[in-house]
């Protein structure tokens, strides 16, 4: 390679990208996006030239390997063809080596929404059953997992919540449970909308599950995913969510994070890399942290701790009373003609002033 030559160099990042962008290394500058995320920023092709010890260099950075192969491989060839010397340089983060990226997903909806044809999708393979009735008679929960996209994959499938889950005792209990099952915690909570009328029970759900995982600090982790869009036809999503209120409610408290399946197309992959690129997303804002399950038992221990303080407070209060009534029938006996009697009781340590007129009002 001749000194006054140009240099080609390719950067292709290998599912996820290193923590400072290579090309901005070898440039010296600060050229291409690089943000401190396992998942690829770079989604087209871009490049930037510098001057580098005396040696004019083109850096073309691409999107992930195994994410774009196609077009990686078009770029390949056309560079070849080429008469400038060039270089490919492969980059792989080193803790990709050691262990995926978890991802750890519940679906929350009601019987017969998609949630288990939804977690199919997802991992893309058959782990859940989801014939029509499933959800109504299951009550299981089915842990399934698989490697998508270079991510570990785990999706927590649920029975539906049918309208006895709907009352806020239940509700709490089902939602504790399912956080609890994707321990240590859920990357995402999905709440599965189906296309179509939306029910009583659905509004009731969509009104109350909100309010519920907002208490929880666990409403920041959830989003909305819509199954059967194909039966949109010719209307928008975003025209069918202004016409439900509590659908537009739902949204807003989600902060608008919304992914649409089509039930025709369940082998077009690019619906669930989306879906994976919303929730890697969505786990950015949250600082790269998984929500914690152990955010519902600490209220479930906050209401026990309230309870046995009310419970103690109430015992003193009965022990108090009894002493007290004790101690005043037994004055009562003693000094039975007068009529505003004061004694000195010493009782545990403490002197304690007792009018007879209250210890007959107190025995009564």
């Amino acid at each position: 390679m001749q000194r006054a030559g140009q240099k080609v160099t390719f950067v292709l990042p290998w599912i996820h990208s290193s923590l400072l962008s290579s090309g901005n290394t070898i440039l010296g500058q600060e050229r291409f996006e690089s943000k401190p995320y396992f998942k690829a920023v770079t989604r087209q092709d871009s490049e930037a030239t510098a001057h580098v010890f005396g040696r004019q260099i083109r850096v073309i950075d691409t999107p992930g390997l195994l994410q774009s192969q196609e077009q990686i491989k078009t770029l390949c060839v056309n560079v070849l063809r080429s008469s400038t010397p060039c270089l490919f340089l492969v980059v792989v983060r080193i803790e990709v080596l050691q262990k995926p990226e978890e991802r750890r997903i519940v679906p929350i909806g009601r019987p017969a929404v998609g949630k288990s044809l939804a977690g199919n999708n997802i991992l893309g393979c058959r782990r859940f059953e989801h014939d029509c009735d499933f959800d109504v008679v299951s009550t299981e929960t089915i842990l399934g997992s698989a490697e998508v996209d270079g991510r570990h994959i785990t999706v927590v499938d649920t029975p539906g919540l049918t309208e006895d889950a709907l009352n806020p005792e239940e509700l709490y209990t089902v939602v504790k449970k399912m956080a609890t099952e994707a321990n240590p915690g859920p990357h995402a909570f999905v709440i599965v909308v189906r296309i179509g009328k939306v029910s009583e029970a659905d509004v009731q759900l969509f009104q109350k599950l909100p309010p519920l995982l907002s208490d929880h600090d666990a409403l920041k982790y959830t989003m909305v995913p819509f199954t059967h869009g194909d039966e949109l036809r010719r209307q928008s999503i975003e025209d069918k969510v202004q016409a439900s209120s509590c659908l537009y409610e739902l949204l807003s408290r989600c902060r608008w994070r919304y992914h649409m399946f089509d039930n025709t197309q369940t082998r077009d992959k690019q619906q669930v890399t989306k879906l994976l690129n919303q929730i890697d997303d969505m786990v950015l804002d949250n600082g790269g942290e998984h929500y914690s399950s152990d955010s519902f038992r600490t209220r479930e221990e906050r209401s026990w701790s309230q309870w046995f303080s009310v419970l103690l407070t109430l015992m003193k209060w009965v022990r108090e009373r009894a002493v007290m009534k004790v101690i005043c029938e037994g004055a009562a006996k003693i000094y039975p003609g007068m009529g505003r009697t004061e004694l000195a009781v010493e009782a545990a340590g403490q002197s304690t002033i007792i009018r007879r007129t209250n210890c007959r009002s107190n025995m009564k």
